[in-house]
């Protein structure tokens, strides 16, 4: 039950209010009361609810099947299945519910049909039916299946097409088309791929390494995906691209070997060497006289330095 009206936010003694059925309710029989009176002592006088469940009208027992009723009723709110007896095929919706409809109650959908006759066409990954599905299908009936987007036929063929039989059953099939295959990638030029799912098929990924010392350019996973109504990889191949590095510092009175070159490629490498002083003491080489090029703009170390004493430094 719901309170007719409007709540007020008092209520004095005598006042009455009054309640209605909530909608998919109806009152009960004998009737109950519906209205409370406010008492002197500031209480309601008593109430039970007094209205109870409408019910949909009884479904029947369908031709070739039963009904199921799973609440045990037909009140609003409750639900019933449909079962088919053997050798029958059940059209249309297996479970039926009893809900509101404007201010009454009725049925969800129309009661199925126990038919003498093949059920929904049987369901698969790679094939779709041909055409559009029937209601129904009758002992003899034959249904087509195509290839789905991204699949093609397996060799040697298998049927793509069923019969419905005279026991209302379809004659069995198997998957007959598999997921085609995106072109070899080949192997990068100082590079390798390495086949994540093992296969190049549709769904399939590969993703790309560089070998030690070269940078990846470009997308290092790509995906055998639907292009159109083929398949293909989500991009273009990476490169594998030699890392490098600019010339190294210079050193005041030294120098280093292949000074005229402006670029090094990764595992280059640079000797210094100290210049013969103006002085009485020779310039000692201090740290690393040898450098590589350990990665991008990335020496092996720091230059080394000349040092020496009354000595005339000079920055070549």
């Amino acid at each position: 039950m719901r309170l007719r009206g409007v709540a007020q936010a008092t209520y004095n003694p005598g006042d009455t209010i009054e309640y209605e059925c909530r909608l998919g309710y109806k009152l009960k029989r004998p009737p109950l009361a519906t209205s409370a009176v406010c008492q002197s002592d500031s209480t309601w006088t008593p109430l039970q609810e007094a209205c109870t469940r409408k019910l949909c009208r009884h479904p029947g027992e369908p031709t070739n099947g039963q009904v199921k009723y799973v609440n045990g009723t037909l009140e609003f709110g409750s639900q019933i299945h449909y079962v088919c007896n053997e050798g029958f095929n059940l059209i249309g919706q297996n479970i039926l519910y009893c809900e509101l409809v404007g201010e009454n109650v009725d049925w969800s959908d129309n009661p199925p049909l126990c038919q003498d006759a093949c059920g929904d066409p049987p369901r698969f990954n790679s094939m779709k039916l041909k055409g559009v599905a029937q209601s129904a299908y009758n002992p003899g009936d034959t249904i087509e299946y195509d290839c789905c987007l991204g699949y093609k036929l397996k060799r040697p063929p298998l049927p793509t097409s069923a019969v419905c039989q005279s026991d209302n059953k379809w004659t069995p099939l198997q998957e007959a088309c598999t997921r085609k295959l995106c072109p070899h990638p080949g192997e990068p030029t100082n590079g390798e791929v390495k086949y994540v799912n093992g296969t190049l098929e549709l769904g399939s990924q590969i993703h790309y390494v560089c070998n030690e010392g070269f940078n990846l350019i470009g997308q290092n996973i790509l995906y055998c995906e639907l292009v159109g109504e083929n398949v293909d990889w989500s991009d273009n191949p990476p490169l594998c691209q030699v890392m490098s590095c600019s010339p190294p510092p210079k050193i005041q009175n030294g120098k280093y070997t292949r000074r005229d070159q402006e670029e090094f490629t990764y595992n280059d490498v640079v000797t210094y060497s100290c210049d013969p002083s103006d002085g009485p003491d020779e310039y000692s080489l201090v740290g690393e006289s040898r450098l590589v090029c350990s990665g991008n703009d990335k020496w092996s170390s720091d230059p080394p330095e000349c040092k020496g004493q009354n000595v005339r430094k000079t920055l070549p």
